[in-house]
């Protein structure tokens, strides 16, 4: 038997300690806010009366195989659940193993929506998506290209590729505003990375972390900080050019970086560079 957390109509989680492989959303439930598909679901059943369900409602769910949607306010097409406003809530079959073709009415792709799905070999997304939900992508292990999204603004959210180990090369368009935190973590395969905004402000907290492979990193001049560990693991990271604009590097940046030269005309980044024993020229 599964537990469940609903208060108000509102589900806010879900307790399956004896390993049922079906659920069902209760009839009382309006909105589904937080709901951990554990790994032992394989069947997932929305009833008639949910209305709302939050873009980062779920979370793990490797195991599930169908999603059976009752409700008239969604949709299941290609294998996708979906809104009323076309948002991509959660790919409905997590062991699909076929490339991804995104419609073009999709403008928004919610948390977790394709997070380990591990079978999965390519997603073509179109520019008219405008936002990529928390760990979106993690996981998916077999994908070694993404085109992120290029017409309207918006941020890389936390984790959005973590854990992408077959991904060699991406660009980061000049759309996006911000990166999220582990957004590239253990990006085992990935070799070279351009980034083009120059809104962009930040390189955030283990952006890249043990990304072994990395070899070519070309930052944007508008960056001022780059936080703790974001470059830590990068074993053949070989040289980086850091703008002059950076004021500010957190601890253990670049641990691990055994190979590293810095290039940059910044004396705070050449003094920081001093202080931590890392090879550096102007």
């Amino acid at each position: 038997m599964i537990e469940f957390d609903i208060r108000n109509g509102v589900l806010y989680g879900a307790n399956n300690q004896k390993g049922e492989s079906k659920m069902i959303v209760p009839d009382n439930v309006r909105r589904i806010k937080s709901l951990n598909i554990e790994f032992d679901i394989e069947e997932l059943t929305i009833s008639e009366n949910v209305e709302i369900i939050d873009l980062d409602a779920f979370s793990i769910g490797t195991n599930l195989r169908t999603i059976i949607c009752n409700s008239k306010h969604f949709i299941i097409y290609n294998h996708m659940l979906m809104n009323k406003e076309k948002t991509i809530v959660y790919l409905t079959e997590r062991l699909l193993k076929r490339k991804i073709v995104l419609p073009l009415s999709i403008r928004k792709i919610s948390a977790y929506a394709f997070a380990h799905c591990s079978y999965i070999e390519s997603i073509s997304m179109h520019n008219s998506i405008d936002y990529i939900g928390t760990l979106a992508f993690s996981e998916c292990y077999n994908i070694k290209q993404i085109s992120i999204p290029s017409t309207y603004e918006f941020e890389l959210k936390e984790g959005t590729f973590e854990s992408c180990t077959a991904l060699e090369s991406i660009i980061i368009p000049n759309n996006i505003i911000k990166l999220g935190e582990c957004l590239f973590y253990e990006c085992w395969n990935l070799k070279s990375v351009l980034i083009q905004n120059n809104k962009i402000k930040e390189i955030p907290r283990e952006c890249f972390e043990y990304c072994e492979t990395l070899e070519n990193v070309e930052l944007c001049k508008s960056i001022t900080s780059i936080e703790d560990r974001a470059f830590y693991g990068c074993e053949c990271l070989a040289k980086l050019n850091i703008p002059k604009s950076v004021n500010k590097i957190g601890t253990e940046v670049f641990g691990e970086c055994l190979n590293l030269i810095i290039s940059s005309e910044s004396s705070y980044v050449l003094k920081y560079c001093r202080y931590n024993n890392i090879k550096s020229r102007n």
